[in-house]
C-alpha cells in the first residue's frame, strides 16, 4: 500500500479554473517554524563555546601550574611575582624552548593574560588567575588555580 502525498492543493477560482500552489498564511507559519527553529540552534550553539572555553581555560590553568611545579623542581623555588609566568618560555639548559612551549600559553580564549601571584601558604605557594570574558579581576567569571583541584 503507498500513499502519494502532493506538497500543493488546488484552489477553485472564481473563472473555474483550478489555482495550485501555497497561501501567504502557510508560507509565513513556515517561515516563523523555520525563525525558531535556527534561533534555538544559535542558543545552543552558543552556549557549546562558552562551555570549551572554560574547558579550554582549565586546562591551560593545569599547564601553567604543573610548568610552575616544574619550574620548582628544577630550580628549588617557584618564579618570584616579579618574574612572573613569563619565564615559562625562556629557554633554559634542559629545556631550549622553555618549559611552556606555546607562545600564546599565558593567553586566556579571550586574549586577556593569565595573572600569576605568589602566595605565603605552602600548600598552595602560587595561584594563576583567568580573569575570563569581561577581562577584570574579582567577578563571578573568573577562573583560578586555587578553585580546581591540583
Amino acid at each position: 500500500m503507498s500513499f502519494k502525498i502532493s506538497p500543493s492543493f488546488r484552489i477553485q477560482s472564481q473563472f473555474g479554473k483550478c489555482k495550485t500552489g501555497f497561501s501567504l498564511m502557510e508560507l509565513m507559519v513556515v517561515l516563523m517554524i523555520i525563525g525558531l527553529l535556527g534561533a534555538a540552534v544559535a542558543i545552543g550553539v552558543r552556549g557549546a563555546a562558552a562551555t570549551g572555553r572554560k574547558t579550554t581555560v582549565e586546562m591551560e590553568l593545569n599547564e601553567i601550574s604543573n610548568g610552575l611545579d616544574l619550574y620548582n623542581f628544577h630550580t628549588g623555588t617557584y618564579p618570584t611575582q616579579e618574574q612572573g609566568l613569563e619565564i615559562l618560555l625562556e629557554p633554559t639548559g634542559e629545556f631550549e624552548g622553555g618549559i611552556l612551549k606555546k607562545k600564546g600559553a599565558l593567553e586566556d580564549p579571550w586574549g586577556n593574560p593569565y595573572l600569576y601571584f605568589v602566595t605565603n601558604d605552602k600548600k598552595e605557594p602560587f595561584e594563576v588567575l583567568c580573569t575570563g570574558a569581561d577581562g577584570r579581576e574579582g567577578t563571578s567569571d573568573d577562573i583560578s588555580t586555587r578553585a580546581q583541584d591540583r
